[in-house]
């Protein structure tokens, strides 16, 4: 059944795994939930997964022990609060069309499980007292349930496995006996359920074919015995494939394409309204398929389904789509919180509080944003030079190059100019800026934290490998200690650290010859790699400030530093720099980058990537 409303206005939790208190306010139909790893973004689906079916997870039963938050079992155990130890979910829905007369526009349901005990309740009887609701409080309750019964919600764990995949077709199966033709003698007319399901089939092969590029086919039953055995979907013969493979036998990949597919054709035919809380959908999918799966998801799936995603894959964090909401989900001292970031209060956090701005996770988030564009764009020049064989392949190559971080915009800009003036051939990796600033604004933000949350979020199964370069200066030598993941390549060069899943290195700028007083005081960004006299032409250099106390240990006004190497390019002129200035530098000028570009060649050359 197609609805637009958002069926979910608000859902409040309290002391759920390790969400101790949050709330989700306003999803709209389809909103992202993001955030590092190992922060809790499956626990907000797995509390709906609670709240709608009685179990957090799939074919599990409820324990309450183990579900119930920590720190709140802790403040419990030394008597700092009182009262009973529960579990709640509160969610404020919409009723949408639903029970006009006897239902109020918004109302709350709240259910509590405490140690070996359950309630629920809602805020139908105060609307009602207070003369927000004209009818008698029986209606209302068995409007209450007829409405929770219409919701069908479905929890797709992280992990798409045969269990998974076969309670889908289940589903399936259910829907497509449901809503056929369904005769009084079963026996005597099942020829003509038949003719029904193969109606049905043939309309749902058609929306998997276009869906999936797969053909399938059904396995329908032919008598009434095989009614209620395992549903069946055949997968055609694909390249060197001798017989037809069931779909539940196909690998993680081919499986997590379908299951949308297949609710979505569910949804559409269902009487009832349906949510998804969907882990990780871009799990065991190549690039292309995610930002496929992504569209299909904001523009069609959630006409037919209220669609909660956890993800940080680029693929679906997009703060620049029209539609899309999406939460923020951070951990401070083991308590998950999320933030809501609309595209307008994304912009504006990102545009006017540089103090957020810092925020580790907020940088991550903007950073994949605008690989969301660079990988989108790459994939819609794909498509255009499909009649062009050698075209695809360079196009899609593209996507599979490294990618080289930076801390700022200014030094992306330089290292192409140093490219260029070094090698003839293509620069074989893309340059991406950490700083998150639109290049409207004249400012950096400190793209060195953004790079350090990027390169320690990165997963296994990404399509690229990541290359960040961290100035050598306080803050990025700072950064580039990164965490227990990264190990040096060399224990005789620390400079250059790689993950454990050798998908992101990391390296700190080498220190070109007789600038080894900038290295050692850590003074030593990319613009600062060109030599001495060079520098001092521009006529841009500035003294560092240096802080000073007196005897008694107060704080003294600073002073402008004597020494030759702390001295800096202030912010303001950094853009003039690199695209007026280091232009007209003479192509020796740039032999200095020769050492990191030698480093970067290696890493693509001799890693995994």
């Amino acid at each position: 059944m197609t609805a637009h409303t958002n069926l979910i206005q608000d859902v409040e939790i309290k002391y759920f795994r390790s969400i101790y208190r949050s709330k989700i306010v306003n999803p709209e139909r389809f909103c992202v939930i993001s955030g590092p790893n190992d922060v809790g973004k499956s626990n907000f689906l797995k509390a709906l997964n609670l709240f709608f079916t009685g179990s957090p997870d799939l074919l599990e039963p409820f324990d309450f022990d183990r579900n119930f938050n920590f720190q709140r079992k802790e403040e419990v155990r030394k008597e700092t609060v009182k009262g009973r130890q529960f579990i709640q979910i509160k969610i404020t829905f919409n009723r949408g069309k639903l029970y006009p007369n006897t239902l109020p526009k918004k109302f709350w349901v709240r259910k509590t499980w405490y140690r070996g005990d359950f309630k629920e309740d809602d805020d139908i009887e105060r609307q009602i007292k207070t003369g927000k609701l004209d009818t008698s409080l029986t209606k209302a309750q068995r409007s209450l349930n007829k409405f929770l019964n219409k919701m069908q919600f479905n929890y797709i764990p992280a992990i798409k496995d045969r269990v998974t995949f076969s309670d889908v077709l289940e589903q399936l199966q259910s829907s497509l006996f449901e809503y056929s033709t369904t005769p009084e003698n079963f026996a005597q007319e099942l020829q003509n359920l038949n003719i029904e399901l193969a109606r049905q089939a043939e309309e749902l092969q058609e929306d998997f074919l276009k869906s999936t590029e797969i053909p399938i086919k059904l396995g329908l039953p032919s008598k009434p015995a095989d009614l209620f055995q395992a549903f069946r979907v055949d997968t055609g013969l694909l390249e060197d494939d001798k017989f037809p493979i069931t779909l539940d036998y196909r690998g993680d990949g081919m499986r997590v394409r379908f299951i949308p597919a297949i609710l979505n054709y569910i949804a559409s035919h269902s009487r009832k309204h349906h949510i998804w809380g969907f882990e990780e959908p871009e799990n065991s999918m190549e690039f292309k398929r995610a930002f496929e799966l992504f569209e299909k998801c904001r523009s069609v799936y959630s006409k037919n389904a209220q669609i909660f995603v956890t993800s940080h894959s680029p693929a679906f964090i997009d703060l620049k789509a029209d539609i899309p909401v999406m939460y923020l989900v951070t951990k401070d001292e083991g308590k998950t919180d999320s933030k809501r970031l609309d595209k307008v209060g994304a912009t504006k956090t990102l545009e006017k509080d540089p103090e957020i701005l810092l925020a580790e996770e907020l940088g991550h988030i903007a950073l994949l944003s605008d690989l969301h564009d660079k990988m989108s764009d790459a994939i819609k020049k794909a498509e255009l030079v499909q009649s062009d064989i050698g075209k695809l392949k360079g196009e899609l190559s593209e996507l599979h190059k490294p990618i080289v971080l930076t801390e700022g915009k200014t030094d992306v800009i330089i290292l192409k100019e140093a490219w260029e003036r070094l090698y003839k051939d293509e620069m074989p990796f893309h340059l991406k800026p950490c700083d998150v600033y639109p290049e409207s604004n004249p400012y950096s933000s400190a793209g060195h934290t953004v790079l350090k949350s990027f390169l320690t979020t990165v997963l296994p199964d990404s399509q690229q490998i990541f290359i960040g370069i961290f100035d050598r200066d306080k803050p990025g030598i700072q950064s580039f200690i990164l965490d227990k993941n990264f190990k040096a390549i060399d224990l005789a060069d620390p400079d250059i650290k790689k993950h454990l899943n050798d998908k992101a290195y990391a390296m700190l700028l080498p220190i070109p010859d007789g600038k080894e007083d900038f290295g050692n005081h850590e003074n030593l960004p990319i613009e600062m790699m060109f030599d001495n006299a060079l520098l001092q032409s521009t006529g841009l250099l500035k003294p560092q400030q240096v802080y000073r106390k007196s005897k008694q240990g107060n704080q003294l006004p600073p002073l402008d530093a004597t020494e030759p190497f702390l001295v800096e390019i202030p912010n303001d002129k950094k853009k003039h720099f690199a695209e007026d200035i280091v232009p007209t530098f003479s192509d020796q000028k740039f032999a200095v980058f020769e050492p990191l570009f030698d480093n970067i060649l290696n890493i693509i050359n001799n890693g995994s990537g």
